[in-house]
């Protein structure tokens, strides 16, 4: 389709806005039944050759990370973070489709994390949030995954999901987090007990994914949920490049030039609650830079 040259030409294929709300709600609702019906793993069974090697007790719940068309086969990609991310639609969907069914879906998801979180001993709290290797635990991931059950908790008023995510977020805190540095640990070998070095992914990047130390610290009162929030936003603020975006941290790569929508999303969106919570206007001008960041990636048929 041929798209004319200028940006403030409307382009609609529907009569009217009642009509477009219609078949944008039809098309949520598709997407919704999809992620629950297909893509959620309804059986305790390991999804895929990949999965297989994941040393996970309970496998209900977790959402599938990859599939190939060519072979109709599923397998796995970081179940953590994708199933706690999962959980986030279901929730803002159960609330303002106003469908509260939605819920007991985002609680069933929940049911593989909390289920597989490491329950006793010096690991007390960890998820497993196995990203590529079945014994290289990524930080980032963990972090990711608890936003879904923090409004999941909200939504349902049930503390066990809250409690599941502070623990989670306490380890890391007490294992991940360097405070001289403003970074986290990004890799934990869960057999030898140790974070990893020895890998391209196990870098040590400033973490500020879904503002995760701030909830904890809105929740809490702990400061040092605070005090990490707004130290790892300072690494960022002083490391950003280009504008709106972390080319020095991977999967972005400097020495080829390349750039990844990862960071603008995961770091440059969060800076916006740090804003709220503090009224710092130079996190607010980061949150801007990082929009105008993906606005001049996207292309004109809205791909990246």
């Amino acid at each position: 389709m041929d798209f004319p040259a200028s940006t403030t030409t409307r382009i609609s294929r529907f009569e009217s806005d009642a009509d477009m709300n219609k078949q944008l709600l039809e098309h949520l609702n598709l997407a919704l039944r999809w992620l629950a019906n297909t893509a959620c793993n309804r059986e305790n069974r390991p999804i895929g050759s990949f999965g297989a090697a994941l040393p996970y007790r309970e496998w209900r719940g977790a959402m599938r990370g990859e599939y190939c068309a060519a072979t109709g086969i599923w397998d796995s990609f970081c179940p953590y973070w994708h199933t706690g991310q999962a959980m986030k639609a279901f929730v803002a969907a159960a609330q303002r489709l106003r469908q509260p069914e939605l819920l007991s879906q985002a609680e069933f998801c929940a049911g593989f994390l909390l289920a597989n979180q490491y329950q006793a001993g010096a690991d007390e709290g960890l998820f497993p949030a196995y990203e590529s290797c079945p014994d290289e635990i990524n930080t980032s991931a963990i972090l990711e995954s608890l936003d879904g059950l923090f409004r999941l908790a909200e939504a349902t008023g049930k503390q066990l999901y809250q409690d599941s995510a502070l623990k989670a977020l306490n380890w890391v805190a007490e294992k991940a987090w360097m405070p001289d540095e403003g970074l986290f640990r990004d890799i934990y070998d869960s057999r030898g007990k140790i974070f990893r070095y020895d890998t391209p992914a196990a870098q040590n990047r400033p973490l500020l994914d879904d503002a995760v130390f701030l909830t904890g610290w809105r929740l809490t009162g702990e400061k040092r949920f605070l005090e990490i929030a707004l130290k790892t936003a300072a690494t960022l603020l002083k490391q950003e490049k280009p504008a709106g975006n972390w080319i020095r941290y991977i999967p972005c790569d400097k020495k080829k030039h390349l750039l990844h929508p990862r960071h603008a999303y995961w770091w440059g969106f969060p800076m916006l609650e740090l804003f709220r919570e503090t009224g710092d206007e130079r996190f607010r001008d980061c949150f801007h830079r990082a929009a105008q960041w993906y606005f001049q990636a996207l292309r004109t048929d809205g791909g990246m």
